[in-house]
């Protein structure tokens, strides 16, 4: 096995600044991290010397041969390895780029036993409470992220369950995509004034608030506004802020909490996580770097600036909707006239999950879902 060893004095001194060790522990503790060539070998394996806890912590855990939550794992068993600038940095994935090998990505085995009862009980859970449900299972057409900007030690991350550890997509991102598609789909062209047509999606919400099934599904306020337009362009004041119309009520005249239930997306098959790369070409650019006192260009000179940020891919996800029996009653008027509230979200969860997808980098390819098996309603 292939040892990779930094300069012995300079991550010492790192490890006493992070307060991870004294001089003494440290040199005890210098870095040597193993580089496991076969991946299952290393998927579910740490070593918790290497991960620079606190030196205490690590001699009480030195027994520990894995860790069975991912999200303990990835987020306080932070492997940090050196950068070219020989500094310690926490780290997915670092590659030898001259022996071409692998040092280090971040892996995990999960237990296909736990994952199926948790989820099985996450369902059961949701059938109990009585309500009219839609579920349909979807997978990623490629590959997905959700949370990627969330709080992290990386300069990325991942949503895990706080609890379970595996990755899982929140009901507030199920519904918020949903309800942005129906906005954009449906209400983008509905009704527009001949003056808004040249900014079709400006007013958009403000169309779908006067819609009864839109405020039935989603939930609206009491009145809703419309920014103000003139001769086809909207108007702004001196700040360059939007004017806006009179208050008028929304369909339902009074506030209104949604109808229709969103639950967690659960995945019901083994999770794959895997490192992918994001490769921003100009960064001296974006970071609005000078030189000699003139801003660098965008150009082909500029060094790539590789950022590995954890994904899911071929793993099924259970998406579930639900309506207490009393509030699927017909929708009387507007675009979804004559239908029913879980019938109208359970279409457009589907369009939306597969025709615009969810998390972080739809617009060049992430987040699409595609169908394995037929949705339900139980």
């Amino acid at each position: 096995m292939a040892k990779v060893k930094g300069e012995r004095g300079s991550i010492q001194d790192q490890l006493i600044a992070l307060g991870c060790a004294t001089k003494e522990q440290a040199s005890k503790n210098a870095i040597e991290t193993e580089d496991n060539t076969d991946p299952d070998m290393f998927a579910d394996s740490i070593k918790i010397k290497d991960t620079y806890l606190p030196f205490d912590t690590r001699e009480a855990m030195e027994q520990v041969q894995s860790i069975d939550n991912f999200a303990l794992k990835l987020n306080k068993a932070v492997v940090f390895l050196e950068d070219e600038k020989k500094k310690l940095k926490p780290t997915l994935f670092k590659r030898d780029k001259k022996e071409k090998r692998i040092i280090h990505e971040v892996k995990f085995k999960f237990e296909d036993n736990r994952i199926n009862k948790i989820s099985e009980k996450h369902f059961t859970n949701i059938k109990e409470l009585g309500l009219d449900i839609f579920s349909i299972p979807l997978t990623p057409d490629w590959q997905f992220i959700v949370g990627l900007g969330n709080e992290s030690v990386y300069e990325t991350s991942m949503t895990l369950h706080h609890v379970h550890g595996f990755p899982y997509i929140p009901a507030s991102a199920v519904k918020g995509v949903v309800r942005s598609w129906i906005i954009t789909e449906v209400f983008v062209n509905h009704n527009i004034p001949e003056d808004e047509v040249d900014f079709p999606l400006l007013n958009a919400e403000h169309r779908a608030y006067l819609d009864e099934g839109f405020c039935k599904i989603f939930g609206c306020p009491k009145a809703t506004n419309a920014v103000k337009f003139e001769n086809g362009k909207p108007k702004k004041n001196s700040k360059g802020i939007y004017k806006y119309e009179p208050l008028v009520d929304t369909a339902l005249g009074k506030e209104n909490q949604g109808k229709i239930w969103f639950f967690d997306a659960f995945p019901i098959s083994t999770p794959n996580i895997t490192v992918d790369i994001m490769n921003p070409h100009y960064g001296d650019y974006y970071g609005e770097k000078k030189h000699n006192g003139n801003p660098i260009p965008p150009a082909d000179y500029l060094t790539p600036v590789p950022i590995p940020f954890l994904t899911v891919e071929n793993t099924v996800f259970q998406f579930v909707i639900g309506v207490k029996k009393n509030y699927n009653t017909k929708i009387s008027s507007g675009i979804f006239e004559d239908e029913v509230p879980l019938a109208v979200a359970s279409i457009w969860l589907k369009k939306a999950l597969e025709e615009h997808g969810i998390g972080a980098k739809t617009a060049v390819g992430y987040g699409y879902m595609a169908e394995r098996k037929g949705g339900k309603a139980q």
